[in-house]
């Protein structure tokens, strides 16, 4: 068996990238290998998350794309899982050349993808879906070394970015249910929100889409307030946008 580790944005076998969006009918996520698909051809992976127990996937294969994709049925936990997560696992079994196991280390957030996804919410014409995105991702160039599509076809600065995680991360540690924190308990909520031209949260429109623990989510959103964004930008000009955030609790190494 051979092992690989893989940082973000390395364009090799075992890349991995996932696209989310509010509407898990959306979600889809992928890995490249090194054979390309055929029509009916499956393949099965044990991938675990931070090391703990390992679940298994099916990944389905798509004819002439080396971008074998997480079944529908199963893509929804796999995606909620990893894009928040630090190290993910995954050895794929069945392959001609017998198991590969790769060892990624993630960025804690969405892949560069959900971009995509977030412009199809939009419902802005002609943006790829994520789906298509990854198919035609099965061959060079993959991504950059930032992270970014190569051939990203998002303008740059897009969608807002966060600037100040260290205060917001404080926070977070400051409002993590102590409950929670005694049993060692860690989890992410998703926060479906509007980010104003001036880098704010529009706090009325804040709504938790999802959460590990329903006490996390108060405690998520005591953070809103102290967020700045460098503000996305539509056509050149500042724009209040829609994002879906992930945010983590996770307990201090």
């Amino acid at each position: 068996m051979v092992r690989h580790h893989l940082p973000l944005g390395e364009a090799r076998d075992g890349a991995l990238l996932w696209s989310c969006g509010d509407d898990p009918s959306r979600h889809v996520a992928g890995i490249r290998l090194r054979d390309e698909g055929a029509e009916g051809a499956v393949r099965r992976a044990a991938w675990s998350v931070n090391g703990q127990a390992p679940d298994t996937v099916t990944l389905r294969g798509t004819p002439g794309s080396r971008m074998w994709l997480v079944d529908d049925a199963q893509v929804d936990d796999f995606t909620r899982r990893v894009r928040t997560t630090e190290r993910l696992g995954m050895r794929v079994l069945d392959g001609p050349g017998g198991e590969e196991e790769y060892q990624h280390t993630l960025p804690c957030a969405d892949s560069a993808l959900a971009s995509l996804e977030c412009v199809k919410d939009a419902a802005v014409p002609g943006m790829p879906s994520g789906r298509a995105t990854l198919l035609a991702l099965s061959k060079e160039p993959f991504l950059r070394p930032d992270g970014k599509l190569e051939n990203d076809p998002l303008p740059e600065g897009w969608m807002p970015r966060l600037v100040n995680l260290p205060e917001v991360y404080r926070r977070l540690q400051a409002a993590y249910p102590p409950t929670l924190r005694d049993m060692g308990i860690t989890g992410d909520v998703h926060v479906r929100m509007r980010v104003l031209r001036d880098g704010q949260v529009d706090l009325p429109t804040a709504r938790a889409t999802y959460a590990d623990h329903p006490m996390f989510i108060p405690a998520a959103m005591t953070a809103l307030p102290v967020m700045r964004f460098h503000p996305a930008r539509r056509n050149g000009e500042l724009a209040d946008v829609w994002v879906t955030l992930p945010i983590m609790f996770a307990l201090p190494h």
